[in-house]
């Protein structure tokens, strides 16, 4: 696969190769499996389509390096990482708001509790804000006629989650007519990307998770090696192959688990070529 020209003192060429080769392979696996990582990104997000809707889940993609892996493999992941933005008036047309813990071991206040059972919600029907050391606030970008469908149901049992809400402790206060200020919220991006995926809810189909994995299946190792120049990691005279990918952040491998459904809802298989 790899060829090089041996120049002065070939013997000693050779053996200073020989020295650092299982360095050499690991360093060249790093840079390889990175390589797969980045490309299948950039392949997924340019088949997004533009617009605002879309900006915040466009924005959340980037390659994390597992740690902890099984073997010594290295391994990289494409991770979804939403950074919380703070809702606009124009937001409420088309957005619902879910109320989910902090932590799923964290026991939250009753007022709190009463918010994720009751939702979704409209954003100008949001009761209160809670606190953000108890919950947080999941923004889900919906049609107009889902945000009508949401305020039905909210005014239908109005009476239920208001009379729960004064048993909690929480005085009701008139009912809201414009957005509260300074609703900080998280996008619901794998919802996002799920909506894009297949169409639903009326969302135009936009695949772009499944034909990005494909072009990377069916780039193949070679094409890869020869676009990354990966083959110079073989190169006696080469002396950047000590250098390991540039992954910003990294997640642990008993972290991936999460991923997996997402990945299952995807329909996205190792190996598909379909």
């Amino acid at each position: 696969m790899f060829s090089m020209t041996l120049h002065k003192q070939p013997m000693a060429t050779a053996r200073k190769l020989m020295q650092t080769l299982p360095e050499r392979s690991m360093s060249f696996r790093q840079n390889l499996m990175y390589a797969y990582a980045q490309f299948a990104m950039i392949a997924i997000r340019k088949r997004i389509l533009g617009g605002f809707a879309n900006r915040a889940y466009k924005k959340s993609f980037e390659v994390v390096e597992v740690t902890g892996a099984p073997s010594r493999a290295a391994v990289y992941a494409i991770r979804l990482n939403p950074k919380v933005r703070t809702l606009r008036k124009k937001d409420s047309e088309t957005t619902v708001l879910y109320v989910k813990p902090v932590s799923t071991m964290m026991r939250v206040k009753p007022e709190v509790q009463v918010l994720m059972d009751y939702g979704p919600w409209p954003v100008d029907m949001l009761p209160f804000t809670p606190d953000a050391r108890q919950a947080i606030i999941v923004s889900r970008k919906v049609s107009k006629g889902e945000v009508t469908a949401v305020r039905g149901q909210r005014e239908g049992d109005r009476s239920e989650w208001q009379q729960a809400m004064t048993k909690a402790g929480r005085r009701m206060k008139k009912p809201l007519v414009k957005i509260p200020p300074k609703i900080r919220a998280l996008p619901d991006v794998v919802f996002q990307a799920l909506r894009l995926e297949y169409g639903l809810g009326g969302e135009r189909s936009k695949p772009h998770w499944r034909p990005g994995i494909r072009t990377i299946v069916s780039l193949g190792l070679r094409a890869m090696i020869k676009k990354r120049r990966l083959g110079r990691y073989f190169n006696p005279f080469f002396t950047g192959w000590n250098k390991v990918p540039e992954a910003r952040k990294s997640i642990s491998f008993t972290d991936i688990k999460p991923y997996e459904s997402f990945q299952k809802r995807l329909g996205i298989k190792a190996g598909e070529r379909k």
